[in-house]
């Protein structure tokens, strides 16, 4: 219910971290169409992308990859896109270097911040005991919108889209 409200009610910017999306296509509409009705609405998902076991792929195969996949069956069909970033180190080679992004935050304008437990799965969203905190706090929103553009600038984070 929190997540929907923040989706459907979002003004300028949304950050939305997430180790995983599965039925995006239905979770997601409600940011699609807020979206396409708020052409100045600012929207970054950081996902993670998984390295399968004795994958010996370039990177940037399995990132384009992923990509296609997430556009083809977890973003609503005709609707503007949010931009792409994920963490780079999920996909290094070896398994003894490799880490997750494995955060589950929502950012909505800078003021909103849902710190939860849930991934952005049907069972994540209705199904599971999950855990999670909406805080209105703009320097929390503030703190962690900034934290993430510092990890991009510092390449710790890529865009995968925009």
């Amino acid at each position: 219910v929190v997540l929907a409200e923040l989706l459907q009610t979002v003004r300028d910017e949304l950050w939305l971290t997430t180790y995983v999306v599965v039925n995006g296509r239905t979770l997601l509409a409600p940011l699609a169409a807020r979206m396409d009705a708020r052409p100045g609405l600012e929207v970054s998902f950081v996902l993670d992308i998984k390295r399968g076991p004795g994958d010996t792929r370039p990177a940037s195969q399995i990132a384009a990859e992923f990509e296609r996949s997430f556009w083809a069956r977890d973003w609503p069909t005709g609707s503007r896109r949010p931009r792409l970033l994920h963490y780079p180190r999920s996909l290094e080679l070896a398994s003894a270097d490799r880490a997750s992004m494995h955060a589950k935050v929502v950012v909505a304008d800078r003021e909103r911040v849902l710190v939860t437990s849930s991934n952005l799965t049907p069972r994540g969203v209705t199904d599971n005991v999950e855990v999670g905190v909406i805080l209105h706090d703009r320097a929390l929103a503030t703190t962690l919108v900034d934290h993430f553009r510092a990890l991009l600038g510092a390449g710790d984070l890529a865009i995968l889209a925009e």
